[in-house]
């Protein structure tokens, strides 16, 4: 590779329209495209994104440690929530990105990066119904260092 390529970005809510989710997704790409092929390019950023969990289609997408409460909680996201979500792993997987955050195991409070507004402040035990994981470094699939 010749060099290492951050992209920050912080993406819209889910209650944005999803025009302008699109808009930040064809941004993004436009800006990945920009960059040196053989460079390594960490997308890192607020996805603003529930994962909840691995599906069995996301394998490629997301490694085994996914902070949430489970595939029960992606069944009863909102409409919104959901678009959100499908938005995120169909731009990893159309560019064979690995949500790299996922990939290791650590203690719970280790993957929290957003709590709800009734929570006061971050502080273990971290659960799933008051914190989230919604920050991701992402890189392609080919640099990534374990299963």
């Amino acid at each position: 590779p010749k060099g290492i390529s951050i992209i920050n970005t912080h993406c819209p809510t889910s209650l944005k329209p999803t025009e302008e989710k699109e808009q930040h997704f064809s941004k993004l790409q436009e800006e990945y495209d920009s960059l040196y092929v053989s460079d390594i390019v960490y997308h890192i950023g607020d996805y603003n994104t529930r994962l909840e969990a691995r599906l069995e289609h996301e394998h490629e997408v997301l490694g085994p440690h996914v902070f949430g409460s489970g595939t029960e909680a992606i069944e009863r996201q909102s409409q919104q929530t959901s678009e959100s979500r499908t938005m995120f792993i169909e731009h990893c997987r159309e560019r064979d990105l690995t949500v790299m955050n996922t990939r290791f195991q650590k203690q719970p409070y280790a993957y929290c990066t957003y709590r709800e507004p009734r929570v006061k402040s971050f502080k273990a035990p971290c659960n799933a119904q008051d914190y989230e994981m919604m920050d991701f470094v992402i890189c392609a699939h080919r640099w990534k260092t374990r299963s």
